[in-house]
């Protein structure tokens, strides 16, 4: 299936025929173009360059120096439009140490003119990233309380707090009575198990029967007590 112009059609939904013939040709995506590649290509090319200048170049410079664009390539869903780049021994053979030295001082130059610009952005985005979190953190503290609301859904209950509407002096109140009755409920359940532990030797069973039991009570016993603690410690937190 012909698609455009002289194009191949597709290899499943992936990319185009002649998107996969530009691969094979040593033809690919900016993107695909690594440092650690183009620095070997480079040294390989023109051996009169630098390495260590070669790596202090930043990656967007070594392929504007090192690349030529060829053409584009269908890729992915929906047609998406994909530039395809190879390798210049042209431009690389031009290229002087000097010339890497200018690219890397010019960088450099650009760093430290941008360098508060770039803080001021930076902590833009964390006091956002901040608050954000501040607010989720805040939600989840409330719908703690929501089983003790009225309200009937989350999205009602977080509204109400929003808004000022919920008493949550009176919400924890009812959670903190809940979980001292959670943790008393708990507690006779330890000592319960803890009884019938100590009682099961006296018991006329078999030893295969006295090992079943064991096991169920020691079991039921330290799932208690996990749960008492961490409702004690949550308690705590109140």
């Amino acid at each position: 299936m012909s698609l455009y112009g002289n194009g191949k059609g597709y290899i499943g939904k992936s990319m185009s025929v002649n998107a996969r013939e530009a691969y094979l040709n040593e033809e690919m995506p900016e993107s695909k173009w690594s440092k650690a590649v183009l620095i070997d290509l480079a040294m390989s090319t023109n051996e009169s360059l630098n390495e260590a200048l070669l790596k202090k170049v930043s990656l967007k410079a070594l392929r504007s120096i090192c690349l030529n664009e060829t053409c584009w390539h269908h890729t992915g869903a929906f047609y998406k439009r994909t530039y395809f780049y190879e390798f210049s021994e042209e431009k690389v053979l031009n290229l002087t140490n000097s010339h890497l030295e200018s690219l890397i001082e010019t960088r450099k130059n650009f760093l430290e003119n941008t360098k508060a610009e770039r803080k001021e952005q930076a902590d833009f985005k964390k006091a956002i990233r901040d608050e954000k979190k501040a607010k989720e953190d805040q939600k989840a503290e409330w719908l703690k309380l929501f089983p003790y609301a009225s309200q009937k859904t989350e999205g009602g209950f977080l509204r109400a707090c929003e808004s000022g509407k919920i008493d949550f002096e009176k919400l924890n109140n009812l959670r903190k009575d809940d979980y001292l009755k959670k943790i008393e409920v708990l507690e006779k359940n330890i000592k319960a198990n803890s009884e019938k532990l100590i009682g099961l030797d006296s018991k006329d069973f078999s030893d295969e029967k006295k090992a079943q039991l064991k096991a169920s009570y020691e079991s039921n016993l330290n799932y208690a007590t996990k749960q008492a603690e961490l409702l004690k410690k949550e308690l705590e937190a109140f």
